[in-house]
């Protein structure tokens, strides 16, 4: 059966009802059998500004909107605006606006859409306690033929106890937007397939998340409102007290934090929920959790940064001091899920982790996934409750023992003979305060041992789609719902696509990392972080490395382009070799010329490789090979050699560091002074190949491959201090001491 979807939008200023007429919206989508997903945004206000709900209506499940949407529903023009950039609008798009709303923005007037007027004020007037935003919902459950039956059994669910009388104004003002709204024959209308009473849950992700932590078992919630995490703490103040729990707002997150270490301490399992400044408060706190080997769980539920930020929108840039943030050398865990469904899942997998491996756990939501809602599958029960290790016996026990798997027994606070000492100093097996070189390696050690050994299973990542796939997509948390659409589109086209979108980001797993990725000739990860934050993907950078098969990795917002190397040394190939030059190009590091290989086959056999184990045979017959003319030579670090002992007319010098890094250069670069030496006073061109990136790490900007030169060696430049410098190659780009 072929799925049919239809998004829309109502934009409106704060307390005009928006959010309240998309929440109707999925209460009754659900009653007849569709899918639904909302998100919502609003300006930085606290009371008023404007609000805008999202929503996409559907045959299928849907964690990600549309490429523009179908209808937008503005009750007023000027809060519509503040959301142009978030909703975009096509050629067969609807507007819907009330004439009384003034002039129309700039992007409305521009936009291709169809512009039409519905009098949401003047019909809600007419009605003694009417609603403009229920005009609005009648227009819109009209045009996508929602009936009425499912509707009115939402409003009274929703309103039913304000009294009759306000449950009736909004089935008047209903049926007024109905009667009022424009006949569109062409508009997407969806057809009601009743689903199994009880099959379909209506949850947002911040409910879900506090759901995840119920079944996972935590029984103690401390935590400081802030947006947009507060919603899982006012869930879980009702949720907790059903089954034996309790919840306390804290005074300020540094409260927060230092009392669900002192409960999990004392036995129970324990989670507070902050969004970015919280985390930063709680960094000191989660290391002691680290060092006491006391489980805990938090909840960031990510917004725009830095400071206060946007608190009302979604960014993933707290990816960064989530698996970093804590000082000295705290392994700890960090999670993220994919969607508003898997928010369960992965919060009560984060439990069980806490719980078994005594640990902090951060779960990384955001703004989009935390605050969005959704009509889902029910969610299948999930067995794993975390189960701490307790003594069998407290006779010679030792809280911080030594074990195989680094999780120690840990005694509950009133266990006779179990007394012991936690807090931050490092210390003994016993947990005797020890600043011994062998106790503090023992023990980190230890907190490592039990995070990087454990078989996190099938869990680490949801894997998807083909298995020789032309592209794979690399994605966490909230992109991933984008993501899974866009592969499913490229399959429609032909595309072979794989999805790996790991819901375990710290520790990371290279050995399943490698196997999911394997045979991908390329690769594009997709995240929703900032440019300035590329040091996060340095383990990823690493982990590609050694990944076989990666022809091209791109990331969005840090490149590594393999291709655009190759295809810069293959064009200087092919022009020396016709012009009967000789070339040599010297590259950093091995693999960099195993990845090079593929692309630069065509040349041989007048193309020669001289690795650093190559032999004096190798090199005579590579200068051999040379005296013939019309040769290039690719070469590790080491052939640097082959400048001093053949005649070369042009070399290439592969540099792996960004100019942003200055002088912080890799310490294996010694060969470029050697080099540079080599070729004073010969007749040697010298190239510079800027690869715009640190391929050595994988961190780098979106900056194009380029090649600088040929400059003389023998061009002199005055240094600031007055002696001449023979350094081919700008200042930014130097080894310190040449």
């Amino acid at each position: 059966m072929l799925e049919r979807f239809v998004s829309l939008a109502v934009a409106g200023s704060g307390g005009a009802g928006v959010v309240t007429t998309g929440n109707l919206l999925l209460d009754a989508a659900a009653r007849v059998g569709w899918y639904a997903y909302m998100t919502r945004s609003a300006g930085p206000q606290i009371r008023g500004g404007e609000a805008a709900a999202m929503i996409r209506l559907g045959s299928a499940p849907a964690d990600a909107h549309d490429d523009h949407y179908d209808l937008l529903v503005a009750a007023d023009w000027e809060s519509a605006g503040r959301f142009a950039a978030e909703l975009p609008l096509g050629a067969t798009s609807i507007v819907l606006g009330d004439p009384r709303a003034g002039e129309r923005p700039p992007f409305l007037v521009d936009a291709p859409a169809r512009m039409l007027d519905l009098p949401m004020t003047a019909l809600a007037d007419e009605i003694p306690g009417g609603r403009a935003n229920m005009v609005a919902l009648g227009a819109i459950a009209e045009l996508i033929g929602l009936p009425d039956e499912p509707l009115l059994a939402a409003i009274r669910h929703a309103i039913g106890a304000k009294g009759e009388a306000a449950v009736e104004a909004s089935v008047a003002s209903l049926r007024a937007g109905r009667s009022a709204v424009p006949d569109i024959p062409d508009f997407p209308r969806l057809e009601p397939r009743p689903a199994a009473p009880g099959m379909r849950w209506n949850i947002s992700g911040n409910e879900a998340t506090g759901l995840g932590a119920l079944r996972g078992g935590v029984r103690f919630v401390a935590a400081y409102p802030i947006t947009p995490a507060t919603e899982v703490l006012e869930w879980m103040a009702h949720g907790l007290p059903r089954v034996g729990g309790a919840l306390v707002q804290a005074e300020d997150e540094l409260a927060s934090i230092n009392q669900i270490v002192g409960a999990s301490y004392g036995g129970v399992p324990s989670l507070t929920a902050t969004s970015g400044p919280g985390l930063a408060l709680m960094t000191e706190s989660l290391g002691l959790a680290v060092a006491a080997e006391v489980p805990v769980v938090v909840v960031n539920v990510m917004r725009g940064g830095p400071s206060t930020g946007i608190p009302t929108k979604s960014e993933q840039a707290d990816l960064n001091i989530a698996c970093y943030g804590l000082h000295g050398d705290a392994p700890h865990l960090v999670l993220a899920p994919h969607s508003v469904a898997d928010c369960l899942m992965t919060t009560q997998w984060a439990v069980h982790l806490a719980e078994s491996l005594q640990t902090a756990a951060i779960v990384l939501t955001d703004q989009a996934t935390g605050q969005a809602r959704a009509v889902i599958e029910r969610p299948a029960e999930l067995a794993f409750i975390g189960q701490r290790v307790v003594p069998e016996s407290v006779a010679g026990y030792e809280r911080y023992a030594l074990t195989v798997n680094g999780v120690s027994p840990m005694a509950i606070p009133g266990m006779a003979g179990g007394e012991y000492t936690a807090d931050g100093l490092e210390h003994s097996p016993s947990g005797t305060p020890s600043s011994q070189a062998a106790d503090h390696q023992a023990q980190l050690d230890k907190r490592l041992r039990k995070i990087a050994g454990y078989n996190y299973g099938e869990h680490w990542a949801e894997i998807d789609g083909d298995a020789d796939p032309d592209v794979a997509l690399l994605t966490w948390g909230s992109c991933t719902g984008p993501c899974r659409e866009a592969m499913a589109r490229l399959r429609a086209q032909g595309w072979r696509v794989r999805l790996v979108a790991p819901r375990l980001i710290a520790p990371a797993l290279p050995g399943p990392m490698a196997e999911a990725l394997a045979g991908a000739p390329r690769l594009l990860v997709v995240d929703e972080i900032s440019e300035t934050q590329e040091i996060v993907v340095k383990p990823l950078g690493r982990l590609l490395q050694d990944i076989p098969g990666l022809g091209e990795v791109k990331l969005q917002h840090c490149h590594i382009v393999l291709s655009g190397l190759a295809d810069a040394l293959y064009s200087a190939s092919l022009s020396a070799i016709s012009a009967g030059r000789r070339l040599l190009v010297v590259l950093p590091q091995l693999w960099l010329q195993q990845r090079i290989w593929p692309h630069l086959a065509t040349l041989a056999p007048r193309m020669h490789w001289y690795g650093s184990d190559s032999g004096i045979s190798v090199a005579s017959h590579i200068l051999t090979k040379l005296d013939e003319g019309g040769q290039v030579v690719f070469g590790g670090p080491s052939s640097w050699k082959l400048a001093a002992w053949g005649n070369l007319d042009e070399v290439i010098l592969v540099d792996p560091t960004h100019p942003q890094f200055g002088a912080e250069r890799e310490p294996h670069l010694d060969y470029r002074e050697a080099l540079l030496a080599t070729l004073a006073g010969r007749n040697t061109s010298l190239s510079l190949l800027e690869m715009g990136l640190s391929i050595m790490d994988g961190t780098g900007l979106d900056k194009p491959v380029r090649i600088e030169g040929p400059r003389p060696v023998e061009q002199a430049a005055e240094r600031h201090d007055g002696s001449i410098d023979t350094d081919p190659l700008p200042l930014h780009l130097r080894q310190p001491g040449v």
